[in-house]
């Protein structure tokens, strides 16, 4: 099974220097390194930016990754969102989808609107940050990420 994360990190984190502990982590979670320094569609925000990572842990291990980070780790990362390449719609007694998917461990928050990159009209003059949920980069064969108060 495999799940897709979006991680907040600091902007200056090179990969080829992270400590051993978290390349063990890493490695024991089957999380495989980023792809590129920055999520594509993303740019730096406060000295922060956002890596897009994939795993083959199971889902209590991926609860367990976001409590770790997010917690007194102190690394300095921090899991924005998490949740299975496919998702499942949850239904209700009668059968029909609630809204809610089975896999989501951690939605997307809104403020990951303000890591999309910066876009443009065609005369080159900025257009307005988005204000609701965008599409955001997902791996091949991977469903769209769920937002959270969408």
């Amino acid at each position: 099974m495999k799940q897709q994360l979006i991680v907040s990190i600091p902007d200056a984190t090179d990969f080829d220097l992270l400590p051993p502990q978290m390349v063990e982590v890493f490695s024991l979670l089957q999380i495989e390194a980023p792809t590129g320094w920055t999520m594509p569609g993303t740019q730096a925000y406060q000295g922060r930016r956002l890596v897009h990572l994939q795993s083959a842990a199971t889902p209590s291990t991926i609860e367990w990754l976001i409590g770790l980070l997010n917690g007194q780790m102190g690394v300095g990362w921090d899991v924005e969102a998490a949740q299975e390449f496919n998702l499942t719609p949850e239904r209700d007694e009668q059968g029909e989808p609630t809204g809610e998917y089975v896999g989501v461990y951690r939605k997307v928050p809104l403020s990951v609107l303000n890591y999309l990159a910066d876009q443009y009209d065609e005369n080159g003059d900025p257009l307005p940050r988005p204000t609701t949920p965008q599409p955001l980069h997902t791996y091949s064969g991977a469903d769209q990420w769920v937002w959270a108060d969408a």
